[in-house]
């Protein structure tokens, strides 16, 4: 049993080698917090993540699973806010319940950035959070949690317009009726209008020095970025995206070239029916909760936002300017479509009478499970981590103390600094120069002296590294 959660279930990404995004996490955490602060203010993350890392690491440890258990222990904390939003928010039957969690458990976006070291899994868990206190009308708990969010990732202000959105609408509809209504503005609902929107404006006021030192201290001219710009039919598969975490690059592993094929395209339907069919069959139920001003709308609407305006609005500006259409980038959006897949599959169970609603809620239900499961089982195969520990633990068994390790790829850098353990100083990038690296690989924690271009003197040898070979060598 324990053989094949460990082989056939997501837990396979848990003991797996660490990639390089994972060790450049390690290798920031355990800087001190003033550096982790500097550093993470010149790179591409705000700080909370890391100095959470640094803490926890300092009691558990450095292991791969000692690392990734903090983006675990996120994921449990984010299945315990969906049920508390599902039983107090929803008021759903504890068969809603159980399936909205079963939805959570095999969602191939969230289980699998449940067990990567990164600030993904956190922030995600922040902004369920923030979605359950402004529902419950808890203003401090929604203040402290997207303010969290914020300060693990910057993208989280996609959320925050997501969330004022429908607030700032509804105020100004108010305000024209007010208006044309009366021939003086009552100044006394525009003051609590104001008021009503501390609860928005007091996240970004705290963000705010966080920023301004940011923009102090960031090298903005560093333009280069790795990811390629989306095809525009690509806008069509956001469902399929933000649902399965799929990106194109990884298409090698299906098919031999990036982009989609029958099974993607038959998922991607079946989201689409899942979001459709239920409104256009129940359109008489949507109607009536239309006039009576149902809250139960609402909470369709601030799904809608949340689960698809993060990804669209990066999706537009990938097209105008450099593009971040990324699925982890938006990966706190996949709770959002996730509770609008599972309500709107409850919405066909809520009449039992009603036998061929009933019947199309089963086979929706049942064929969603099914082909999320076939996904993970792909996801297995072809996200699966690079095995490079074994072949560093042999060359350190190799290595005197005055030799190095050379790596030709800046990419395996901080990976093999990991591995390298109490011997990480005697790691190099050859042949490279230090001004020409991209940003995006971690510059910040590459000090300038690690960047060489000579080998050391005999009897001192170098091991060159490249990608999973290496090659022995030395000057005379």
């Amino acid at each position: 049993m324990i053989a094949y959660l460990y082989t056939k279930t997501p837990l396979i990404f848990f003991t797996q080698n660490l990639w390089r995004d994972e060790a450049f996490s390690y290798l920031l955490a355990i800087e001190p917090i003033n550096r982790i602060i500097s550093l993470t203010a010149k790179d591409f993350n705000p700080p909370l993540y890391y100095i959470v890392l640094h803490y926890w690491i300092s009691i558990f440890g450095s292991s791969e699973i000692a690392i990734r258990s903090l983006s675990l222990i996120m994921f449990g904390l984010l299945i315990y806010v969906i049920y508390i939003i599902c039983d107090e928010i929803f008021h759903l039957s504890i068969f809603g319940t159980i399936l909205m969690l079963i939805l959570f458990f095999i969602n191939p976006f969230l289980t699998y950035y449940a067990f990567e070291a990164r600030t993904y899994m956190m922030v995600t868990f922040f902004i369920a959070l923030s979605y359950y206190a402004l529902w419950s009308n808890r203003k401090k708990l929604y203040i402290f949690s997207i303010t969290l969010a914020l300060y693990t990732h910057y993208l989280a202000i996609l959320i925050l317009i997501a969330q004022i959105l429908p607030s700032l609408i509804n105020w100004k509809l108010k305000f024209f009726q007010k208006k044309f209504s009366s021939r003086y503005i009552d100044v006394y609902a525009m003051l609590s209008s104001i008021k009503s929107a501390s609860i928005f404006i007091t996240p970004v006021v705290l963000f705010f020095p966080w920023l301004v030192y940011m923009f102090m201290v960031h090298d903005f001219s560093d333009s280069s970025f790795w990811i390629i710009r989306p095809p525009s039919f690509d806008l069509w598969y956001i469902p399929f995206v933000l649902y399965t975490a799929y990106e194109r690059v990884f298409g090698e592993y299906y098919h031999g070239g990036p982009g989609y094929f029958v099974y993607h395209t038959r998922l991607l339907i079946l989201l689409y029916a899942i979001l459709f069919l239920p409104l256009i069959i129940k359109f008489q139920t949507l109607k009536r909760t239309i006039r009576q001003r149902h809250h139960r709308l609402a909470y369709y609407r601030d799904l809608l936002l949340w689960a698809f305006l993060p990804p669209a609005l990066l999706f537009i500006l990938a097209l105008i300017t450099n593009p971040l259409y990324l699925p982890r980038y938006f990966i706190f959006s996949a709770p959002g479509l996730v509770l609008l897949l599972g309500l709107l599959i409850l919405s066909l169970f809520q009449n039992k009478s009603d036998w061929i609603h009933l019947l199309m809620g089963g086979i929706l239900l049942v064929t969603l499970v099914t082909m999320t499961h076939e996904f993970n089982l792909l996801n297995l195969k072809y996200r699966s981590k690079r095995l490079i520990a074994p072949l560093i633990n042999e060359i350190k068994t190799q290595m005197n103390e005055g030799d190095y390790l050379y790596v030709r790829s800046e990419l395996d850098y901080h990976l093999v600094k990991y591995y390298m353990g109490d011997k990480m100083a005697q790691v190099k990038i050859y042949q490279k120069v230090y001004d020409q690296l991209p940003g995006f690989v971690g510059k910040v924690i590459i000090p300038r002296e690690d960047v060489v271009s000579s080998l050391p003197i005999f009897p001192n040898k170098v091991f060159i590294l490249s990608y999973n070979s290496y090659e022995i060598v030395s000057a005379y």
